[in-house]
């Protein structure tokens, strides 16, 4: 069971790993953070045609999660603290950690950096953290060690794109109202229903609302499953599409007990890492794209967050900070777990979410078609 040590006490992650394409020198290594209950087995399905594509895709679980260690009894009051500066020591600590996994992944593995060859940026690393765990994510890149720090050279030499894909509002520090209730948190429900009524609703296809504008609260709580209202099998949640087996191998169902508080920390917490990772970030690392992949029929926290950071993007437009480039990309008519449903090859438009630094598809096309075979006009 492959595992990274990443702090004085001994804990490590564990990591699956597509492996080194075979004879290539050139490719580029993509490091992916799962989300809530969902550990990195959701994303095998990308492994098939990594190699081939000159892709090596690093799966991490995060603590608490099937492999990795389990947090000690100070990290666990931490996390669960009424206090907000307790609270951001919880979650400065999982970024710490999963910014010291990746610079000894990248050290061990002898990962190639980036470079331009041929009129192509090949190499180096991007980073996609996905759903709840985008609040270690955001957490990394607000408190990027001093310009000294070795960790700070290396990952700031090898990060070409950093992707945001669908975070709940929550991770992102943005308020919603109390009507709006995601099944763990439903007092309605026994804390043995949460994890599995939490798989069903995350995973399921929810009516699409396209526009931040038309995201409120009043429409959130009027959408509908569309299964539900149209009995198309498309539509039918992903969880529900798969057999018993293959879903108890894509979720820790505890995780809900241990680092639930992950979901619930105070608004300010995760607001203050937004602000310095995307917003206020004095000139750090300042070559990063960063690209938020917005699935427009995703549960309602990750299209809460999606309206917060368009109006976010726009406020702060002019306002003289040093701020990253940022790209809001939408997916329609896909859900929470896109990565995991079989992908539409005849979606393709004009424009791509490419994975490396190019703005069309001319270098990277096959890359593209791996990771999120979508395009958005």
């Amino acid at each position: 069971m492959p595992t990274i040590t990443v702090n004085d006490d001994g804990a490590v992650l564990y990591y699956e790993d597509s492996g080194a394409p075979n004879a290539a020198q050139d490719y580029h290594t993509i490091f992916i953070v799962h989300g809530f209950i969902f550990h990195g087995g959701s994303f095998r399905p990308l492994f098939t045609h990594a190699s081939s594509q000159r892709l090596r895709l690093i799966l991490v679980n995060q603590r608490e999660y099937p492999g990795s260690s389990p947090l000690n009894d100070n990290e666990m009051s931490n996390l669960w603290s009424q206090e907000p500066k307790n609270q951001a020591i919880a979650i400065g600590s999982h970024a710490t950690e999963l910014a010291t996994f990746i610079a000894r992944f990248i050290e061990e593995n002898n990962i190639p950096p980036p470079d331009f060859i041929d009129g192509k940026v090949v190499g180096g690393i991007s980073l996609l953290a996905w759903s709840q765990g985008n609040g270690p994510l955001m957490s990394l890149l607000a408190n990027i060690p001093p310009s000294t720090d070795h960790t700070s050279i290396l990952l700031g030499r090898y990060i070409r794109t950093v992707f945001m894909y669908d975070p709940p509002s929550m991770v992102l520090g943005i308020p919603s109202s109390p009507k709006l209730v995601m099944p763990v948190h439903d007092p309605k429900l026994s804390e043995e229903e949460k994890p599995e009524k939490f798989i069903d609703w995350v995973s399921g296809y929810w009516e699409a609302l396209r526009t931040p504008d038309i995201i409120t609260t009043e429409a959130l709580l009027k959408r509908s499953d569309v299964y539900d209202s149209t009995g198309n099998h498309k539509y039918l949640n992903t969880a529900k599409k798969l057999q018993k087996s293959e879903v108890d191998s894509l979720v820790a169902p505890n995780a809900y007990s241990r680092v639930g508080a992950t979901l619930s920390l105070a608004h300010e917490v995760y607001a203050k890492s937004l602000r310095l990772a995307l917003f206020d970030t004095n000139g750090h690392w300042d070559h990063l794209r960063v690209v938020a992949i917005w699935p427009d029929m995703s549960v309602w926290p990750c299209l809460l967050a999606f309206k917060g950071l368009t109006e976010m993007l726009q406020d702060r437009k002019n306002d003289g900070a040093v701020k990253r480039e940022l790209e809001i990309v939408q997916l329609p008519e896909t859900n929470h777990m896109y990565h995991y449903e079989e992908p539409d090859k005849t979606a393709w438009k004009r424009r791509c979410l490419c994975m490396c630094d190019h703005r069309t598809c001319k270098c990277c096309n096959s890359i593209c078609r791996v990771i999120f075979p979508r395009l958005i006009r």
